[in-house]
């Protein structure tokens, strides 16, 4: 019998609470807990949301779910991270509409 894989071949790992999509993305929540422990980022959040459109007249409002947020702590930025091996059209619509309602924010890929 095969291990199970995603879409994109990547392998899904459950652990601490929370479903990891990839390996890739549970190897940098991993990194992010020891950044915790040392003191360079705070406030570690897995799978934020993020409203991107309103709901309005056309329907319910749209959410872009970020695979973390933290508070990088050495000179106080607010960071939203996804980790990526593969950019669909779908993703890159959704970034730039974060980009666009949330500026003060600063956005890093990893990976991809």
């Amino acid at each position: 019998m095969s291990e199970r894989r995603g879409k994109y071949n990547a392998r899904p790992v459950d652990a601490d609470g929370y479903h990891f999509d990839s390996t890739a993305e549970y190897n940098r929540y991993r990194e992010l807990c020891l950044f915790v422990k040392a003191g360079l980022i705070s406030n570690l959040e897995v799978h934020p949301r993020f409203e991107i459109v309103p709901k309005d007249t056309h329907g319910k409002a749209l959410h872009y779910e970020a695979d973390f947020a933290y508070h990088y702590c050495p000179d106080n930025r607010e960071v939203v991270e996804d980790v990526k091996g593969v950019k669909t059209g779908v993703y890159l619509l959704k970034k730039r509409l974060f980009l666009a309602r949330y500026p003060e924010r600063e956005f890093v890929e990893i990976g991809g």
